[in-house]
Order: structure tokens, then sequence, then C-alpha cells
């Protein structure tokens, strides 16, 4: 067990810490510091992930090929190893970028400085012009999750986009300044075409309705959405690109949500399920009499 924890738990782990914390610095730099407009998928999914493959299989290769059968089927060392990666990695950036997020205080939402955009703002007084919301529908088929689920689901969403102004004078001589976004979102059983149409337009009215039906002014905060699928799906229901915000109804110091608790149990519970199976399974001692001889 020795051998186990020297060569390949304690490298791992501190491995992932490194990793975490040298790309979450790196993010909160280049990306947050300096104000640039990424992906949100690319900076906080896709770049983890591929640093999380390269790390296992290409920086610590050597000390992967010590777990004897590593890479058969039936052996979950690759897949706990990279969750042991993964999971503090991405929850991480998700942490950082909505911790160091500033929030902005403005008296009306003509006073956002362009050239300077914060990610939260509190704003004293806006005109918010629910009669002159845009919306985009989309509905798409996807196959149902789940080990004992088969077949496809209907996944039916509804975004409203409404003008954000000072006073509502400004709706018939000024531009937007801003727009306030809204999302509905409901999935049923994939039946049939005829049946997916019918549902489908019974959700495009409830969605309305409830849109309608609903209080845009109850807000704590705005936070403003750039660069990720939703931000896309607003814009195309806009025709250009703006500045969108989502309402939060939550307090300003909630706004991490469980993102941070997430990433520690998550990376402890990664950890624990490392050492328990490094516990049960064995090392290849060829290749750990060839690792200590190098």
């Amino acid at each position: 067990m020795n051998d186990k924890l020297t060569y390949i738990f304690w490298p791992y782990l501190l491995t992932s810490i490194i990793l975490t914390a040298s790309y979450t610095f790196i993010h909160w730099l280049f990306i947050i510091k300096l104000n640039t407009e990424v992906n949100e998928a690319i900076v906080n999914i896709f770049i983890p992930a591929a640093l999380c493959l390269i790390t296992s299989f290409l920086i610590l290769r050597k000390r992967r090929k010590l777990i004897a059968k590593i890479g058969e089927k039936g052996n979950l060392t690759d897949i706990i190893i990279l969750a042991l990666f993964a999971v503090p990695l991405i929850s991480a950036q998700s942490f950082i970028d909505d911790e160091t997020g500033e929030l902005t205080k403005i008296k009306n939402v003509s006073k956002i400085d362009v050239k300077k955009l914060s990610r939260f703002y509190e704003i004293d007084t806006v005109f918010i012009s629910k009669e002159k919301f845009l919306t985009n529908h989309q509905a798409y088929l996807a196959k149902k999750t789940g080990r004992y689920s088969w077949g496809k689901e209907f996944k039916m969403e509804a975004h409203f986009v409404m003008p954000l102004f000072d006073k509502p004078s400004d709706t018939t001589t000024r531009f937007p300044f801003a727009w306030l976004s809204k999302s509905y979102y409901e999935t049923v059983n994939d039946i049939s075409p005829d049946n997916n149409q019918l549902n489908f337009d019974e959700f495009i009215k409830s969605s309305t309705q409830r849109f309608l039906n609903t209080d845009h002014y109850r807000f704590e905060y705005l936070k403003r959405l750039y660069n990720n699928d939703l931000y896309e799906t607003y814009t195309q229901a806009i025709g250009k690109k703006a500045i969108i915000f989502q309402a939060e109804e939550t307090p300003f110091s909630y706004r991490t949500g469980n993102s941070l608790e997430f990433c520690v149990y998550g990376y402890l519970v990664c950890a624990t399920v490392l050492l328990l199976a490094l516990a049960i399974g064995d090392l290849d001692e060829q290749n750990l009499k060839n690792f200590k001889k190098s």
C-alpha cells in the first residue's frame, strides 16, 4: 500500500490541486481581470476537459502504467482519476467566475459603461418594456438519459427578451440600452410528430402566458450574459449582439450557489474513491520496478 500512496495517490492528488489552482488563476487573470470575453463553454468545460486528458494520459502516463490492467474493460481507475481532475477543476471555474465578479451600482440603465462592462449590476431605476418583447422558440428530439431509459424525448424551449429603458417615454425615441431575458423549458415523451407539434403549440401559449403574468421587476440584481449558448439564443431573437441581463432574485452574497461546496466535496469524494480503488487493485510489479530504477 505504501507504493500505491507514494507513486500514485499522492502524486495524482497533488497534481489535481496544482492543475485546479493554476488554471483557475489563469482564468481569473486573462479572462476575468482583463475582461476578455471568450465562450463560457470553452473556458469552463472544454479546456479543463482537455487539460484533464493531457495530464492523465501524457504527463502522468508512466505513473498510470503502474496500475495493473489499467485501460482494460471493467477497470474504472481511469474514470476515477479523470473525475479527480475534472470535478474540482470544472466546478472551480464556475465559482471563480461569479465570486470575483463586481457588482456595479448605477442610477439607471443608460449609465452602463459599454467600454467597461461588469458581470453584475444593481440599477436604481429601470423601465422594462414587456409589451415589446421578442421571442425565440426551439424544439428538438433528444435521447433519454438514465441507465434504464430508452427512446427519445421532445424538448421545448421558450426564450423571451425585453428592452430596457430609463423611463417609458424612451420607448418611442431611443433604442434599448439593454435587454432582460427570461426562459422556460418543458420536456415530454416523443410519441409522434403530430403529437409533438400539438405539445409545442400548447407550450408556446402557456409559456407566453406565464411570461406575461410574471412581475419582472422582482429581482435583487442583474447578471450580464455573454458568449454562451443561452446568450446566442437571445441575440438570435434580437437580431444582433446586445447587452443582455438575467434577473437574479436571491441576494448578491448567494451568487455562487453551491459551486464551492460541490468543488470541495466532489474533490474529497473522488480522492476517497481513488484511494479505495487502489487499495482493492494491484500494481504492475514489472512496471513498478522499472519506474523505481528510472
